[in-house]
């Protein structure tokens, strides 16, 4: 689950593991989760499903308190890969921990706060600092493989794909590096922070930003395959179903289906229009629903083919975490606890 929550960085926050087992992600190894959003598409779907009833295992307190004595917070989504869970850290650092017990494998010091998700791929850990550095680690050992220097902070999650890793910044571009030594594949311009995670489709990027455009990158070059002007921020990451339908929220107070094929939007929902409340929180997909949490302290359930409301689920709170699909259930934590 995402808690991306500014507001609260403040406040104590704690890593807790409810259940005997993670929730990988559809089609994928029932061990890990160790991309941001699941899979390359982001759809927040697991295969698994949960106990009714959760038990709490372990929860940890990573970080000492600061020289100010308050808590650093933790604003990103751990990774699960190999039996270790890796959770970035505003105190600056990288902890892996043991799935199991909660203990403590190592802890990698990175230059600034973290809160770009990791994540984990053929051995290798990918995340980036508000500093603007990606760092590569070894996922067994925390070992400094490379790093890489972007032109301002790195929130979006790197999405490693074969060879590569892709992550977008705030200096405005999308990035493709070569994963086993970091060297600069090419780079994508944007008129805005890029803030969300790249999708990848095929040999496609998908990429919405603050310049208010859904972009179509190619994965070969980084060129400009096509762009939908959607006319206000995006800090979601897109969730793009098998029809190659992209969803994602806006700060708009909008919720988008856009047609990849044709560069059109199939249908927009305004949520609750007396509340006017952004839309941070990535989509989650499931067979004939897209759920989706927003500010407007609401969890929304959508029909994908028109947008329209399946339910409304109140919860008293605003909600920055992105939800996650398993069976017939769907899981998300909000700014109250």
């Amino acid at each position: 689950m995402y808690l991306h929550s500014r507001m609260l960085r403040h406040l104590v926050r704690i890593l807790t593991v409810f259940v005997p087992q993670v929730l990988p992600a559809e089609g994928g190894d029932p061990t890990s989760w160790a991309l941001f959003r699941g899979d390359h598409r982001q759809s927040g779907r697991a295969s698994s499903t949960l106990p009714q009833e959760l038990e709490l295992l372990w929860a940890v307190r990573p970080s000492p308190e600061d020289s100010t004595g308050m808590l650093p917070g933790i604003e990103s989504t751990a990774a699960v890969w190999n039996g270790t869970v890796y959770s970035g850290n505003l105190d600056g650092h990288l902890y892996a921990l043991d799935l199991s017990s909660g203990e403590q494998r190592w802890a990698f010091t990175a230059r600034d706060e973290i809160k770009s998700s990791a994540a984990v791929e053929a051995g290798r850990l990918f995340f980036g600092d508000e500093s603007g550095r990606l760092h590569s680690l070894d996922a067994l050992t925390g070992e400094r493989l490379w790093t890489f220097d972007a032109g301002a902070a790195i929130t979006s999650s790197a999405h490693p794909w074969r060879d590569r890793v892709l992550f977008g910044s705030y200096d405005n571009r999308v990035y493709c590096l070569a994963a086993a030594d970091g060297e600069l594949i090419w780079r994508a311009e944007t008129e805005g922070y890029v803030h969300g995670t790249p999708a990848i489709v095929d040999s496609t990027v998908i990429t919405a930003g603050c310049d208010g455009f859904l972009r179509r990158l190619d994965l070969a070059n980084g060129l400009e395959a096509g762009a939908v002007q959607v006319g206000d921020y995006v800090a979601a990451s897109c969730a793009i179903d098998d029809s190659a339908t992209a969803y994602f929220g806006t700060f708009g107070n909008q919720v988008l289906a856009v047609d990849l094929l044709t560069e059109t939007i199939r249908w927009r929902y305004h949520g609750d229009d007396k509340r006017q409340q952004p839309f941070y929180a990535s989509v989650a997909l499931a067979t004939g629903i897209i759920v989706v949490a927003g500010r407007d302290r609401l969890v929304h359930g959508l029909d994908p083919a028109t947008g329209e409301v399946l339910w409304l689920f109140r919860v008293g709170a605003r909600v920055d975490s992105s939800p996650v699909i398993s069976g017939q259930r769907v899981f998300f934590g909000s700014s109250k606890g």
